[in-house]
């Protein structure tokens, strides 16, 4: 298999084997090891733009492989009005030929039942598995979590990909802005600090597992405001920080936002291609820099 060939596939194939390691990826396919290494690294540099959340995203260390970001290969398929008329259409007359079927009747009854539930206003069909879930039911799972020192299962909507993806975290704190109530968490399955909107979770699951993750690290962080500037096109790479204050022209939009660490903003100008610009404070802009001067090493 060509590398061009394996790369298209690997990604499916992380998916399918959830914490793979580097070891059993490389039997797999059949390379070695610094193969794999090097295939992921390009991965990361891979997609469909160079925007903020248009790029593979994929973690590994020594317990495994973890996609975070599939570029929605695991969205859940989506249909117009059309198209979920006909699906309708169909299953009823099949249920009415009485002809014999491969699963039990219930199950194609089931499935009739729940694609006729989630149809929205619009006629399309999302996510056949959850609405969001409501807040304030989010909320109390997550404070029951901080309480107990226990991890939290999410599905996490991102708005810009329209996909969502699985997630573990231990939650820290909850906090509010005028727009929007957001929890602050060390996700596991970036293993980097991470905040998430309430309003994009999708479903939410406290777990028995205890968080070893040390709460004081993170209080004892303080807010740091930063000053960052961007194409007034590519206003959705704001949808996920925490935005204060913001002034734009017909080119450029100068945002004041809100963030705990230094990798949150990296990761989002890595992504972006550097088209998201620090202004200040001179510390972030810098820490920043090495920070992706860090990523472009181990990429090369």
């Amino acid at each position: 298999m060509k590398r061009f060939e394996r790369l298209l596939v690997l990604v499916p194939w992380l998916q399918s084997h959830p914490y793979a390691t580097v070891e059993e990826v490389a039997q797999a396919f059949g390379i070695t090891v610094k193969e794999v290494e090097e295939d992921i690294a390009q991965l990361t540099f891979t997609g469909y733009g160079q925007g903020y959340g248009e790029l593979f995203e994929i973690y590994y260390d020594r317990e495994g492989i973890s996609v975070i970001n599939s570029l929605g290969i695991n969205r859940p398929i989506q249909f117009d009005t059309a198209e979920i008329g006909c699906l309708l259409v169909g299953i009823e007359t099949l249920l009415a030929s009485g002809v014999a079927l491969d699963v039990p009747r219930e199950i194609i009854q089931s499935a009739q039942l729940r694609i006729s539930e989630v149809i929205d206003s619009t006629g399309v069909i999302r996510y056949l598995s959850s609405a969001l879930v409501d807040n304030l039911n989010s909320i109390e799972v997550i404070q029951t979590a901080i309480l107990e020192k226990r991890k939290v299962n999410i599905t996490y909507w991102n708005h810009i990909r329209d996909d969502a993806t699985s997630r573990q975290i231990s939650p820290l704190r909850i906090r509010g802005t005028d727009a929007f109530t957001i929890v602050d968490a060390f996700c596991h399955t970036s293993n980097d600090w991470r905040s998430f909107r309430l309003d994009h979770v999708i479903d939410i699951a406290a777990t028995e597992i205890s968080s070893d993750i040390d709460i004081q690290d993170f209080v004892d962080m303080q807010y740091t405001i930063v000053e960052i500037q961007i194409p007034t096109s590519r206003s959705e790479l704001l949808e996920d920080l925490v935005v204060l204050k913001r002034e734009h022209n017909d080119k450029t939009i100068r945002a004041y936002v809100q963030i705990v660490t230094p990798a949150t903003l990296a990761r989002i100008v890595r992504a972006s291609g550097g088209l998201v610009q620090i202004l200040s404070p001179l510390d972030i802009k810098d820490s920043v820099a090495d920070l992706n001067a860090q990523a472009l090493k181990a990429y090369n």
